[in-house]
C-alpha cells in the first residue's frame, strides 16, 4: 500500500492530508530526479508499462492471479478519495481489458490491496470496522468479478488502535499470509512497518511463532511492507521505505531461501526499478513482476519487469 497514509482510517484524515501533501511534493521532486535505469544490471529487465483498456484512473497495488488471466488492483488510496477494488482481464501479459469494480467488495471506507489464492478466495484490506475490531483483513470468494458476504478474517486484530495491518498477500495455496503491520497517528504513517507471517488455523489465521525467525534478516529499522511470495515459496518480494520521512527512498526488494521452511536471507534491491515504486506481485512462473509507480503527473500506473 502506498506509504502516504494510505490505510489511515477516515477519522484521522484532516491532519494526515496536510502532512501527506508536503511529503508527496518532496518525494515527487526526488523521483523526478531519478529516472528508471536505461541499462539495468542484474537479472531483471527494464520496466514496461501495463495497459488497462477502458480505464484511465489511478491503478495501484496490482495482483496477478495464479492463471495470469485476472489483474486485481485498487484506485488511489489517498485519505480524500473513495478507494475501491477493481479487476481487469488479460489480453496479453502486459495488456488487460478493464472489467469494472469488484462487486460486493467495496464499502464506504478504504478497500484496497487485493490478493487471491489459487482456489479463488479473495483477501483485501479494509478499514470499515477498524475502530470497532482493530481488524483490517477481509476475505470473500471471487467469482467473475463479484464477491458475496465479505467478512473479517478472524485472528488478525492488532493489539491497539494506532497499530494497523495495512498490507497483506495470501499465499497461492491459501495456507499462509504475509502481511505488514505499521504504526499510524493523526499525522499519518506508517512511522514504522515490519512484515510478519500468519498461518491458517481452524477459525482463521494467527501470527506464526516462526515469523520472527523467518524474517529476522528482512525486517530492519526501515519500513518494510507490500509482500509478495513466489509460488514455490522460495522468493519474497517487498517494498522498503528508507531515508528521512520528508525525503525517502522507495525500493523493491528480493529475498530468497533454499527450502520453504528456511529463514529468508538478506534482500537485494531490484536495480532496474526506481522512483516512487511499490507493491510487487510476482507471476506464477516467476518470470514477471508487476508493481505500481507514481508518475511525474501524479498518476499511479502499473508496470512490470521481466526476469532476464
Amino acid at each position: 500500500m502506498a506509504v502516504a497514509c494510505d490505510a489511515l482510517p477516515k477519522g484521522w484524515n484532516t491532519l494526515a492530508m496536510l502532512w501527506n501533501a508536503l511529503a508527496t511534493v518532496i518525494l515527487a521532486m526526488s523521483v523526478a530526479e531519478t529516472p528508471a535505469a536505461a541499462n539495468p544490471h542484474g537479472p531483471w529487465g527494464r520496466p514496461e508499462a501495463v495497459a488497462i483498456e477502458g480505464y484511465a484512473g489511478h491503478a495501484m497495488e496490482p495482483f496477478i492471479s495464479c492463471d495470469g488471466k485476472v489483474l486485481l488492483f485498487n484506485d488511489r488510496n489517498s485519505p480524500s478519495d473513495q478507494t475501491d477494488l477493481h479487476w481487469a482481464e488479460s489480453v496479453t501479459d502486459i495488456q488487460f481489458r478493464y472489467s469494472g469494480r469488484i462487486k460486493g467488495a467495496n464499502g464506504d471506507a478504504l478497500d484496497a490491496v487485493p490478493s487471491m489464492d489459487c482456489q479463488g478466495d479473495l483477501f483485501f484490506v479494509s478499514t470499515r470496522t477498524y475502530f470497532q475490531t482493530r481488524s483490517t483483513i477481509y476475505r470473500a470468494r471471487f467469482n467473475g468479478g463479484s464477491v458475496r458476504d465479505a467478512r473479517v478474517v478472524p485472528g488478525l486484530a492488532t493489539a491497539k488502535i494506532g497499530l494497523l495491518i495495512f498490507d497483506a498477500e495470501i499465499s497461492p495455496d491459501g495456507a499462509s499470509l504475509y502481511a505488514a503491520e505499521g504504526t499510524y497517528d493523526a499525522l499519518g504513517g506508517p512511522w514504522s512497518a515490519d512484515l510478519f507471517l500468519a498461518e491458517r488455523n481452524a477459525v482463521g489465521f494467527s501470527k506464526s511463532s516462526r515469523s520472527s525467525r523467518l524474517l529476522a534478516k528482512i525486517n530492519t529499522d526501515q519500513r518494510e511492507y507490500a509482500p509478495s511470495l513466489s509460488h514455490d515459496g522460495l522468493e519474497l518480494f517487498f517494498t522498503r521505505l528508507s531515508g528521512w520521512s520528508i525525503w525517502p527512498t522507495l525500493t523493491i526488494e528480493h529475498a530468497t531461501r533454499n527450502t520453504a521452511t528456511d529463514a529468508w536471507g538478506p534482500s537485494r534491491t531490484i536495480a532496474s526499478i526506481t522512483g516512487f515504486v511499490e507493491a510487487p506481485s510476482v507471476s506464477r512462473d516467476g518470470r514477471r513482476l508487476y508493481f505500481h509507480m507514481k508518475m511525474e503527473d501524479g498518476m499511479h500506473r502499473i508496470f512490470l519487469v521481466r526476469r532476464n
